[in-house]
């Protein structure tokens, strides 16, 4: 009963720190300062979910873990546009030299060889990422490290989509 009672007690703090906010604006900002300053906007990886995991309950496992998630998602969603927009092009070059009876077969499809990278892509990082939580597989920093794995690979990953789309 004393068990149940405990439950009920912590269960609204569980749940609050489940809902700690993202905001993605300090990744954006940085982003746009690295840019224009000629950095590498790769400094910038971590810099929404680190002042999201400064909130109330950011700092707990489950608040570390949606604020991770959250910039992953921001991650992904330029990996996303950067992605559509690399594959379009590559679409539109493909179809440019298929015309040329001078290159016609000498070159593999660059929109297939994009697809097929992305791909194996996903399965690498997955796979990196259950490396680096596994020997952690019976804690609970074992979110955390996953979490931090998939939004610092992710992101890696739209910035090099984005530098293949730049030099096109």
């Amino acid at each position: 009963m004393r068990a149940l009672g405990l439950i009920f007690i912590l269960w609204p703090l569980a749940a609050a720190a489940q809902d700690v906010p993202f905001d993605p604006a300090p990744t954006e900002t940085c982003i746009g300062e690295a840019t224009a300053g000629g950095l590498d906007p790769a400094v910038c990886v971590g810099r929404s979910a680190n002042a999201c995991q400064r909130q109330q309950g950011g700092d707990t496992t489950i608040g570390i873990v949606g604020c991770l998630g959250g910039e992953r998602d921001f991650w992904q969603g330029r990996l996303d546009i950067a992605y559509d927009a690399l594959l379009s092009r590559r679409r539109d070059f493909d179809a440019s030299i298929a015309g040329d009876a001078s290159s016609a077969g000498r070159y593999p499809s660059t929109a297939a060889a994009l697809a097929e990278q992305q791909a194996l892509w996903e399965a690498w990082r997955d796979a990196l990422c259950r490396s680096e939580w596994a020997p952690y597989a019976d804690g609970t920093i074992r979110g955390p490290i996953n979490a931090n794995c998939q939004m610092r690979e992710t992101a890696a990953q739209a910035l090099r989509l984005q530098r293949y789309l730049e030099e096109m």
